[in-house]
Parts: C-alpha cells; structure tokens; sequence
C-alpha cells in the first residue's frame, strides 16, 4: 500500500505548522522584551520598598519607590498596547501558553495589594521580598512555556540563554534585596544568610548553564560585566554580611546602589539578547518560505519523489526541555565514562602495588634483582595461562 500522497500532505502541513510556531516566536519576542522591562522595575521597587520597610519609612525612601512604580506603570501600558495586537492574532499553540499568561496578568493585578502594605508598613520586608519575586516567577514561568513553542534546535538554545540570564539577574535582585533586610535590621544576619547565600549559588548555576548555550560574542559580553571595578568590592559586601549585628541605613543604601550598577548592567546584555533572539527567529522565518494550501508543485514534487523516507533524523529537535533532556543525557554519558575510566584506573594502581609487592617478596626470599623478580612473575603467568595480577595475588 503506497502513502506517498498522504505523507506529502502531512510534510506540508508539518511545514505550515513551523512557519506559524516562527511567526508567533518572532512576535513574542517583543512582549518579552516587555515583560523583562516590567520585571526590571519590579526588581528595583523591591530593593526599595525593603529599604523603605527595615527603616520603618523613616528615612524617605519613598521617592525611590515613586520613581520605579512610574516607570513600572509606563510599562505595563506599553504592554496593554501589544497585548491588544498580540491577541488577535491566531496561533494553533498549547493552551499552556494562554493560561500562563492569563495567570502572570492576574498576579500583576495583585501588585496593587502589596503597595498598599508596604506604604501602610503593614508587611515584613522578608514577606515583601516573597511576595515580589513571586509574581516575577510567574514571568519566568511564561517565559519558559515560550521557549518550549521553539520549533528547532538554534531558537530553543537561545530562549534557553535568555531564561537563564534572566534567572541569574533575578537572583541577583533577590541578592540585593535580602541584603537589605539584613543591613537594614538589627541581628537578622544569622537566619538570612543562608537564603543570601542560595541566590549567589543561583546566580552561578544560571551562569554556568547560559555559558552553555551562549554565542562567543556574548560570552565576552558576560566576562565583561564580571570584570567591572564593583567585582572586588561585591565580594567583600558578601564575606561582611554574616558579622552584620546593627542596623545602618547608610550600608543598606551603599549596598543597594552598589548591586543596582550591577543589575542595570545585566539588563543591557539582556535585551541584547532579546535582540539575538528576534534575529534568529526573523533568519529562521525567511529560510523557512511559507506553504499555501493550495501549493501543488510542492505536493505533487513530495508525490512523485520515491526516495521520501522518513526517520527521527528528519524532526528537527523542538522545545527546549528536548534541548536541556539531550543536554543532561549527553552529560550523563561523559560522567558514566568518566566513573567507568576511573574505576579502571583504581584497578590498575591496586594491580600495579600487587604486582610490585610481590616482586619485592621475590627479591627478599630468592635474592633476585628487581628485573629477574619481573621476568620470574612474567614466565609464571605465560606459563599458566594467566594475568599478571594473579601471581602477584598467588605469591603475596
């Protein structure tokens, strides 16, 4: 029974269906790099709020706070504006990626909520921090369920070198924040260090996976950031902040200021790579020419070609989960090889001390040299069909 004409049709629609997946990724990009911008300010209102908390709205922090909400404000308008484009639009996509995003704008609404607690003074600076970066997960959450929509291997890699310099930005605002709260109150250090400590770990986990997918272009971008003057005194803040006993506004400040030059950096290398991200999908987009569904050449020249075969070589790798599943299968092989050639190579060390304890009990009993006592174990296991090893085990 010959399918030819069936699989010419499903090829066809397999092709309308990428054209669609790079169209909506290239559009997305764009609330993206919105969405990164209301989280940018999110993360400058929660350093400043938490100021504003441990001093209990003592020391006029307000105005910094008033400066963030209006931008943050700005922004969400700029975002009303491509959402109202945006979803007129139709896309076949999982319903996913609808939902999440009806979520992440549900709990932009609770926003609103947390401003009145923190200008009440109604809320720890602790739970102000949780209730922030809650609701910038919840973008992250949308961002990842973006990535997964990638139709091929070179856009997923860069979503996945995005999200992750976007979750090592994120914890370097939870960094300035619980920091913060730790200058900024008095014997707080002990029980927020741990959780300090856990997003400066973050920080390099997300670094070190973004190196993976990272161009080199943008690998020197990255050693760049880290090579800035505020690199040695940033280490200096984190070795401090475990002796923290007092309060002192004045440190909580100088550290914010200090963390928000690093943060704002960050954000220029991250809309660097929205911009990569937009490239990639817009090159995919040109390569990739649109099929109308009444392309007759295209399905009558997949009909009449006999050497159609279809494999798993042939589906372009898709999501970046499939990236992250090769990705960790990939180092789990070198990591089985590794465990396997050291295992071997313990075995030849112990092997090699049995066979140099024997030739030495053969050099003391027999007054053998240490070449004659090689020769004698040689000869031996020759003689016997066996390895080395064994008469050195035999003798001993």
């Amino acid at each position: 029974m010959n399918f030819q004409r069936e699989i010419a049709k499903l090829l066809i629609l397999s092709r309308e269906s990428e054209v669609q997946s790079l169209e909506f990724l290239f559009s997305v990009a764009e609330l993206v790099r919105l969405l990164q911008k209301l989280v940018h300010d999110l993360q400058l209102e929660r350093g400043a709020s938490v100021l504003h908390l441990t001093a209990g709205g003592a020391k006029g922090y307000q105005e910094k706070i008033s400066v963030y909400r209006a931008s943050y404000i700005q922004d969400v308008n700029s975002l009303k504006q491509v959402l109202s484009l945006w979803l007129d639009q139709r896309y076949s996509l999982t319903n996913g990626v609808y939902m999440r995003l009806a979520g992440l704008l549900q709990q932009f609404e609770q926003i609103g909520v947390l401003r009145e607690k923190i200008d009440q003074l109604s809320i720890q600076p602790v739970e102000a921090i949780y209730q922030f970066s809650d609701v910038i997960n919840g973008v992250f959450n949308y961002v990842f369920e973006m990535a997964e929509q990638a139709p091929d291997a070179e856009i997923a890699k860069a979503m996945l070198t995005l999200f992750n310099f976007m979750q090592a930005k994120e914890a370097a605002g939870q960094e300035r924040a619980i920091g913060v709260a730790i200058l900024g109150s008095t014997g707080n250090a002990k029980s927020l260090c741990p959780w300090l400590e856990a997003r400066v770990l973050q920080q390099a986990t997300a670094f070190s996976i973004f190196k993976g997918f990272a161009t080199e272009e943008q690998l020197k971008k990255l050693a760049h950031l880290k090579a800035q003057a505020y690199r040695k005194e940033l280490e200096i803040w984190r070795q401090n902040f475990f002796f923290h006993k007092r309060a002192d506004f004045d440190k909580a400040e100088a550290w914010f200021e200090l963390m928000t030059i690093r943060i704002d950096g960050f954000q220029k290398l991250e809309n660097e790579l929205i911009d990569q991200l937009q490239v990639v999908s817009a090159r995919r987009l040109q390569e990739t020419q649109p099929v109308s569904k009444g392309s007759v050449a295209l399905l009558e020249e997949l009909f009449n070609d006999d050497k159609t075969l279809l494999s798993e070589s042939v589906v372009k790798l898709q999501g970046v989960s499939k990236i992250l599943l090769q990705r960790f299968q990939a180092q789990s092989q070198r990591m089985a090889e590794m465990e396997s050639e050291l295992v071997l190579a313990k075995q030849a060390l112990l092997d090699r001390r049995f066979i140099e304890q024997a030739k030495s009990k053969l050099m003391f009993a027999k007054g053998l040299s240490e070449e004659q006592a090689h020769q004698f174990l040689q000869a031996q296991a020759m003689k016997s069909g066996r390895k080395l090893v064994e008469i050195a085990k035999t003798i001993l």
